[in-house]
């Protein structure tokens, strides 16, 4: 651990919106990217049918960009568990090799360190892995910050296109 990512502010107030000022800008691509695709994903949702909490419950809780868009189809499919599972199984064992690479920079992150975990996404892993933390930021609130931008990015997307895919569903129920 070098010297700029020590965990410093611990119990200092204020110490977690230090973090977020310095970390914001480094997720501003991943929102760029996040809100788009969060929408198709929720405009895929609603207007296969699904109900509009759905998405963003999906969102929340899965929070695997890529299983979710593969779970639309598996949902609207007559479930087979077995295959389900093998498929969520084979589409998140990426995650295992961030979780290895992130382990010592998620060390000492107390009550952190388990959302952290949950929320290593692509971008996440790309943003925190390779972060240059400035000094005197707590190093476990800027990866924390990073990780619920990141998160809240693609829920909002999500809920954005479950909400405009209401509309979308009633004119192409208009149109048939």
């Amino acid at each position: 651990m070098n010297k700029k990512e020590k965990v410093t502010g611990k119990g200092q107030p204020g110490g977690g919106f230090k973090a977020l000022r310095a970390c914001f800008p480094l997720t501003v691509p991943v929102m760029a990217g996040y809100v788009f695709l969060g929408i198709t994903y929720g405009l895929l949702m609603k207007t296969s049918g699904f109900p509009f909490w759905l998405p963003t419950l999906t969102a929340a809780v899965i929070y695997t960009g890529s299983m979710e868009f593969l779970m639309v189809e598996i949902l609207a499919s007559s479930f087979h568990p077995v295959s389900a599972m093998a498929t969520a199984f084979m589409v998140g064992a990426r995650h295992l090799f961030y979780g290895l690479a992130m382990l010592p920079k998620y060390s000492n992150t107390g009550w952190k360190k388990f959302y952290l975990i949950y929320t290593t996404s692509d971008e996440t892993f790309a943003v925190n892995y390779g972060a240059e933390i400035p000094e005197g930021v707590d190093r476990s609130w800027f990866y924390f910050w990073v990780s619920l931008l990141d998160q809240l990015y693609w829920v909002t997307g999500a809920t954005l296109g479950a909400f405009f895919g209401r509309f979308l569903k009633k004119q192409k129920e208009e149109q048939a």
